[in-house]
Order: C-alpha cells, then structure tokens, then sequence
C-alpha cells in the first residue's frame, strides 16, 4: 500500500512528486498486489493532469470512479472537484464496492473514498 499526498498548491512539485510515486508504483505492481490511494491534488476532470496517466492504465482499478458520474470528494462543505482517489492493480486485486462517504458531514475537508476488495 502507498499512501499519498501530493503538494497542493505549486503544479511543478506536485507534478514531480507525481513522477516519483508512478515509478514506485510500477515497481511494486509488478510483484505485488498494490494499491495506491490518496490525496493527489489532481483534478479528474482537468485532462492536462498529471492523474490522467493513471486512469489510461488499463491494467489499473480506480475504486469508486465513474468517468462520465464523477463523484466529487473536495471540499466537504461544496464538493466541487475530484482529488482523491484509491487505484490498484487489477490482476492481483478484485474490486467488490467502493464509494465516497457524505455521511460523516465535515471531519476534514475532504470526504473519503473506501473500496472493499479481495486478494486473488
């Protein structure tokens, strides 16, 4: 398990960072049943994003992501865009549920996203 969170704010360290988690997560996706999960500070629906080389994986899940229904997770009061996310690797991980939680009203500013899975 990789647990992120990426710079919010600066685009060029975030993207960098963003680099750098990729790689590891190449790494270990290779051997291991991973899972990548976290706070990207990348916005789904910004097609210039750094997040979109991980959702034109094909060999990767994204836990509780409809493209065309996203549901957002920033910020609780209004949530208006998708930053937060859980992929893992489709070949060793089975994806039974997942969703983001709006029923815990503001204990961040962030709602969470949860996936329920098996190993295979």
């Amino acid at each position: 398990m990789i647990s992120v969170h990426l710079e919010a704010f600066d685009k060029e360290t975030r993207v960098q960072q963003f680099s750098q988690i990729l790689k590891l997560f190449q790494l270990y996706k290779r051997k291991y049943p991973t899972i990548l999960l976290g706070d990207f500070n990348s916005r789904a629906r910004d097609k210039s994003a750094a997040i979109q080389r991980l959702f034109a994986m094909p060999t990767v899940g994204n836990a509780a992501f409809i493209p065309n229904a996203i549901d957002n997770t920033f910020d609780t009061k209004d949530p208006h865009k998708r930053i937060d996310y859980i992929f893992y690797t489709k070949n060793s991980i089975e994806y039974i549920t997942g969703s983001v939680l709006h029923q815990f009203e503001q204990v961040s500013d962030h709602l969470p996203v949860e996936m329920q899975f098996k190993l295979k």
